[in-house]
């Protein structure tokens, strides 16, 4: 009872962390960490799914796929219930295209997709702390456009932000929209680019986001790059 008290401690905690210092700090590795060692996935499946998609995170903001793709590997060879089954697929999806492994990366992206499409699983959708079926469109656009599949890629990120805005959930929101910006940016849209970093920056000066924030203000100094107009 005690360490299952202590791993509920350190998974809240963790969140905390990822809020006020990032996806990528060391602090939020450490407490995930030690709190996956104590959490029974049995007794708590969600809120060690919830550990696991921050483990994930962090190294992924870490430029560490291959890391990521290790933690979610052994739930691909196994069995994968309701609850589980869509968080994998996107989480390898996710580390596939961080890898530039591009045809996988749709597969699992897509049948993530697919899950999320039954209703029974929408009230995991925030299993991660931000909308994974909003995330699953955002990284199929990104995968779509490095396929040089134009169209497809357009479209299903505008579907990902769209929905994002029809969530109350600001974390979602600034998220989607900064990735948003990236996309404009890869597209050469530099006006539309700024637009959506700006929009982002409000979001997270709002939410008080130091992790958003950062993100925002390096799309700046990029768009000021694109744009030709260095300060």
């Amino acid at each position: 009872m005690r360490r299952q008290l202590e791993g509920k401690l350190l998974a809240l905690l963790g969140d905390c962390y990822v809020m006020t210092k990032g996806f990528g700090s060391r602090d939020v590795f450490a407490v995930l960490s030690r709190a996956r060692e104590l959490l029974d996935e049995a007794v708590y499946p969600i809120l060690c799914l919830r550990t696991l998609c921050g483990l994930f995170n962090y190294h992924l903001m870490r430029s560490e796929a291959p890391l990521a793709m290790r933690l979610c590997a052994p739930y691909l060879r196994r069995p994968l219930d309701q609850l589980t089954a869509p968080v994998i697929q996107y989480l390898a999806g996710a580390a596939h295209l961080h890898m530039g492994s591009l045809k996988p990366a749709c597969r699992h992206l897509e049948a993530a997709a697919s899950l999320y499409q039954d209703e029974a699983r929408r009230p995991f959708a925030l299993t991660a702390g931000y909308n994974m079926p909003v995330f699953t469109q955002v990284w199929l656009g990104l995968a779509y456009l490095y396929r040089g599949a134009m169209a497809r890629a357009v479209q299903t990120m505008t579907t990902a932000v769209e929905q994002a805005r029809k969530e109350a959930h600001p974390f979602t929101l600034v998220s989607a929209v900064l990735a948003q910006a990236r996309f404009f940016s890869h597209l050469r849209d530099i006006k539309a680019a700024i637009a959506a970093t700006e929009e982002g920056h409000a979001i997270a000066a709002e939410q008080r986001s130091p992790y958003h924030l950062s993100r925002a203000n390096v799309l700046r100094v990029v768009n000021q790059i694109d744009a030709d107009r260095p300060e």
